[in-house]
Formats: C-alpha cells, structure tokens, sequence
C-alpha cells in the first residue's frame, strides 16, 4: 500500500508478538492478549517508563498460538503513578514490546 512518498510493508508472516492491551488506558486489571509462533521458553513483564520491571504475569515455557494473561496492580495501584507503562514480552531471542496508558 502506497501512503504518499512512504511505502507501507506488512510482514505477514509475523504470528507473534503482543496483539491487544484492554482497557488502553487501564484503570484496574488489564488483559494483555498475546501471540507464539511454537512452544518456548517466555517471560511477560510490565515496565515503567525508566524500564524498571513493576510485575513479572509469565516466566517460564508456554506453548504456541493464543495466549492471556491479566494483570491486576492490587495494592500497588496506590503506589503507581498515571502514566505510561509497557508490555515487554520476551520469546527466545525476540522481543515485542508495546505500550499502554495506565490511570489509578
């Protein structure tokens, strides 16, 4: 698809990867949707804007296709601040991360 000069490439082979964040912004529990291409070994962090891990919502082996996982800041919610967080979700040696706005 041709956007003025720029030239828009979707990679359709790409199966993976965070693909929904609900409610965006979040004002409690949060439902992170998420894609594997095969079974391997994940780990599923939020991070506040400086990059430090606030919750750790998966470690460990998981395996292919569609998967959720919520989270729910509980008692932390008092201690977070309105803001920017990210959804960092580590795959073997990939990564995708994306971002969500969150309001206590």
């Amino acid at each position: 698809q041709v956007l003025g000069p720029l030239t828009l490439i979707v990679d359709a082979k790409r199966s993976w990867g965070v693909s929904r964040i609900s409610p965006n912004p979040g004002h409690g529990a949060v439902r992170i949707e998420f894609e594997l291409p095969g079974r391997a070994m994940i780990r599923v962090n939020i991070l506040d804007v400086q990059g430090r891990v606030v919750a750790v919502l998966a470690n460990g082996v998981s395996s292919g296709g569609r998967h959720e996982v919520k989270w729910n800041p509980g008692g932390l919610k008092a201690l977070m601040a309105s803001g920017i967080y990210f959804v960092q979700l580590d795959w073997g040696r990939m990564h995708s991360v994306a971002r969500f706005a969150f309001v206590p």
